[in-house]
């Protein structure tokens, strides 16, 4: 092909992989034999080729040209696609093109086609022509160290060709086969995770609806099994007091281990390389995965086991998500342990009336209360009539001196201005803070201003969890002794509001996982686009703050902070050449700019649980209240509230923020200009509020900018002039650094 018309092939096939990288779909056979058709007749002198694709521990031709149809689908073993390739295995992780020539080329055949014997042998042989091959150029794609495909390129007329610009071209070629063979893996990694967490959200789910532990561990076992696609699990259950691991529940072959048990359980869950793990293997099977199962204290609750037959190994993805598996499960077991202590108390407790209501109240605040407040509340109230416990007390302890953190009941005034003052730790009080404190029962406070404030019992109780550090007190206005059942109903007292300590906690930690989640996707629109670095941070906190100087609701608040976060999920799907063109738009690119809040609702609509008023923060942030904007031009208070709220905060981090081509404004100059645009971009109410909180509370943590702003302060030129206006009305502004 002559210079022109192989510059057309190649400006096709490049265009087509362009396209093929930017849709959603997935790749077939087709694209494959394009991409190697446009290869063959760009390269001069060639004629033939073939594109072998690897599929596991085999190559897979996957596209032809030149050859007989029986050739795709043929497979070759990486030994002997090495033999082909020829040169050494440095040559070949590099991607270094090998050309072979004249009778060679039919020899090297002959030696890496199948045996003799093989019936596919004779076929591979003459679907591949090898005897009619002059040259052929075989170019290794390498992706991160690894050959994910080769190219071959034959020329069945001249064993001269394949020049160094021919190579140049193939090596072009290559890069393009390794461009799809990324996005592939890619696609294919970002399934496998959302397909990890909608089964871990099962599991979850599925785990909250069982009621006794034998169960749980049935549904760890199965999926398992389903996750990791093997029949063969086992849960293994620890025995604390033999240190011993039992079979509990098994599948498949693993029923046959029955009987086996494994002793040293802690010390082998805790290597994973106990020799005695060759004894929980099936018969006939050479691979075992294991994942711990652990407390949220660290203690050892049990393992998940999975086999595998053959001799493929198991996959980090697997090990992570069978990790996870086992993390879901501690927490079902010792939600359903601490559930079961819960009831068995209850049992015990029920031979008194009085006890047993006690003991129900402490359960039902467990259940309903919202946080340890709660919880403690209802535990005085319930525990007040039948101990005498007048208030709860939570202590921080510091090497000597314990401090008062929170307090719970009714006292008078003055038994509570003394109760909340430090109290240093004397005589009988001085082991608290170990980790091994036992609860400790006093007849009499021996603290002399407690017993002058007229406290007399007193009850102490180390938090689990907390290392010693922090007591519960509970007092009493009265001199007796503590009987075993008032005994028995502080310490459920007591287990119920480290309960609820936990089950907070256990919230904020989710919370805090979806945050990350959030943060972690702002913070790569950032790194793509022309965001400065901690913009996403910046506009949530204040957008955050804005929305509780405007009084909206704690549901509101939520809705604004997540569309904070994910505003400009959209521009994940804008080209580069627009996102990132350092001059103006063209009014067709300002357009494709523009879509980008459509893009962005609609990929976002598809997040389960995302607040509807966040999806019009996404949608909407870019409308104006002069009805300019777009994507729909909404005028005034049409414009949802929410989206209001948040292009003030946009336009405003824009302005005080740096750009590699324009400096940051001053908050003062960034002020004024956002009271100039009140009435024509922005709801003159907001931005009321606005610019009073700033000057008021100043910019909130998370929000800051620099404190010496120059060029802008005071400036009212063409920098300066409409910049508001030009952020909306061009959909990008160099001189704010929005898009």
């Amino acid at each position: 092909m002559n210079g022109s018309g192989a510059n057309s092939a190649a400006w096709r096939a490049l265009q087509a992989t362009l396209n093929l990288l930017g849709s959603d779909r997935d790749f077939s056979d087709q694209d494959w034999q394009l991409l190697l058709e446009a290869a063959v007749s760009t390269v001069p002198e060639v004629q033939a080729g073939s594109l072998d694709v690897r599929q596991g521990d085999h190559f897979v031709i996957r596209a032809q040209v030149g050859f007989a149809p029986e050739l795709i689908g043929m497979a070759s073993d990486e030994t002997a696609s090495r033999r082909w390739y020829g040169l050494d295995e440095v040559s070949w992780r590099s991607g270094i093109p090998r050309v072979l020539r004249g009778k060679r080329v039919a020899a090297r055949s002959r030696s890496t086609s199948p045996a003799a014997d093989h019936p596919d042998s004779q076929r591979f042989f003459t679907a591949g022509r090898a005897h009619q091959i002059c040259a052929n150029l075989c170019v290794p794609v390498v992706l991160e160290g690894a050959v994910l495909a080769h190219l071959n390129l034959d020329s069945l007329t001249c064993e001269t060709a394949f020049d160094e610009e021919a190579l140049e071209v193939a090596a072009q070629f290559a890069v393009q086969v390794a461009a799809l063979l990324a996005e592939r893996r890619r696609r294919e990694r970002e399934a496998a995770r959302r397909y990890e967490l909608e089964v871990l959200a099962w599991v979850s789910a599925a785990l909250q609806a069982v009621t006794r532990p034998d169960q749980a561990e049935g549904v760890l076992a199965e999926q398992a099994s389903a996750l990791l696609g093997s029949e063969h699990a086992l849960y293994l259950r620890y025995d604390p007091e033999q240190d011993r691991l039992r079979p509990g529940v098994a599948l498949g072959d693993y029923r046959q281990l029955s009987a086996v048990e494994l002793d040293r359980g802690e010390e082998w869950a805790a290597s994973g390389q106990d020799p005695e793990l060759r004894d929980l293997v099936p018969p006939g099977y050479d691979r075992a995965l294991c994942a711990p199962l652990r407390s949220s204290t660290g203690a050892l609750l049990g393992a998940l086991l999975i086999a595998r037959e053959g001799t493929r190994p198991f996959e980090n993805s697997e090990r992570r998500l069978l990790r996870a598996l086992a993390s879901v499960g501690s927490a079902s077991l010792e939600r359903l342990s601490a559930v079961g202590a819960l009831e068995q108390r209850a049992c015990e407790l029920a031979q008194g009336a009085a006890r047993f209501e006690a003991l129900l109240r402490l359960s039902q605040a467990l259940e309903s209360s919202r946080g340890v407040g709660d919880v403690a509340r209802h535990a005085v109230e319930a525990l007040a009539p039948l101990t005498g416990v007048c208030c709860l007390t939570l202590w921080q302890i510091s090497g000597r001196v314990a401090t008062p953190l929170a307090f719970y009941g009714e006292v008078p005034p003055a038994v509570y201005e003394v109760l909340a003052r430090p109290v240093l730790l004397e005589h009988r009080l001085a082991p608290l803070g170990s980790t091994r404190l036992q609860p400790v029962y006093l007849e009499r406070t021996p603290i002399a201003d407690h017993a002058r404030a007229g406290v007399r019992g007193v009850a102490l109780f180390t938090l689990p969890g907390s290392s010693g550090s922090e007591v519960l007190a509970a007092y009493r206005l009265e001199t007796r002794p503590w009987t075993p059942g008032e005994c028995a109903l502080l310490e459920v007292a007591v287990r119920s509001i480290a309960a609820a300590r936990e089950r907070v906690a256990y919230v904020q930690q989710i919370e805090a996982t979806r945050e990350g989640a959030l943060l972690t996707l702002g913070v790569a629109l950032e790194a793509r686009d022309l965001e400065t670095r901690g913009h996403t941070e910046r506009v949530v906190s204040m957008a955050t703050g804005l929305g509780r100087a405007l009084g909206l609701g704690s549901e509101r608040l939520e809705a604004l902070r997540q569309g904070a976060y994910l505003h400009d999920i959209g521009k994940l799907a804008v080209p580069d050449r627009v996102l990132l063109k350092p001059g103006p738009l063209t009014a067709a690119e300002r357009l494709e700019m523009q879509m980008h809040v459509t893009l962005g609702f609609e990929r976002a609509r598809c997040i389960p649980s995302l607040p509807p008023e966040a999806l019009d923060v996404i949608l909407y942030h870019h409308e104006r209240w002069d009805g300019s904007g777009y994507p729909s031009g909404l005028f005034g208070e049409d414009i949802p509230l929410l989206a209001r709220v948040f292009s003030v905060v946009d336009v405003f981090d824009a302005l005080t923020s740096s750009r590699p081509y324009k400096e940051a404004w001053s908050v003062e100059a960034a002020l004024e200009e956002l009271g100039a645009q009140a009435g024509r971009q922005f709801d003159p109410c907001v931005v009321e509020v606005f610019v009073r909180w700033i000057r008021t509370a100043g910019i909130p943590e998370g929000g800051a900018v620099r404190s010496d702003p120059v060029g802008v302060s005071g400036v009212r030129g063409p920098a300066a002039q409409g910049a508001a206006e030009e952020h909306d009305a061009q959909g990008q502004c160099h001189q704010h650094g929005q898009r």
